[in-house]
């Protein structure tokens, strides 16, 4: 009985694990996915703006870059502040399976440019 018993709670430890690493995994492809957005929507941004676009514009094609690469489930704003250019990036709540399911998780970026025309 007692080997029973220790063969199930390993089971359900290895199986917490699993779970703990697929989450993790999810979350570093997200971080990962979100920089690289975030960087380009920021260069982007400030490429509209060095060839003498508008700040509409520069916006404008930001979001574009988003929407190509991630769809709607994102916030964002693009800041402005004389010669810096702040995106800044936040996912959706991102699903999870492992020990606390119920607790919101989002991921947050800040991509900061300097104009330099």
């Amino acid at each position: 009985m007692k080997n029973l018993i220790i063969t199930l709670g390993l089971i359900l430890l290895m199986t917490l694990g699993i779970l703990h690493d697929g989450d993790s995994m999810h979350i570093m492809r997200t971080r990962m996915k979100l920089h690289g957005i975030g960087d380009e929507m920021a260069d982007a941004a400030v490429s509209v703006l060095e060839r003498g676009g508008s700040p509409e514009e520069a916006e404008t094609y930001a979001e574009e870059i988003l929407l190509r690469n991630s769809g709607n489930g994102m916030e964002w704003k693009l800041e402005i502040m004389g010669n810096t250019i702040t995106v800044k990036a936040r996912t959706s709540e991102l699903p999870r399976r492992g020990a606390v399911p119920e607790q919101p998780m989002y991921m947050e970026y800040q991509a900061e440019r300097s104009i330099t025309s």
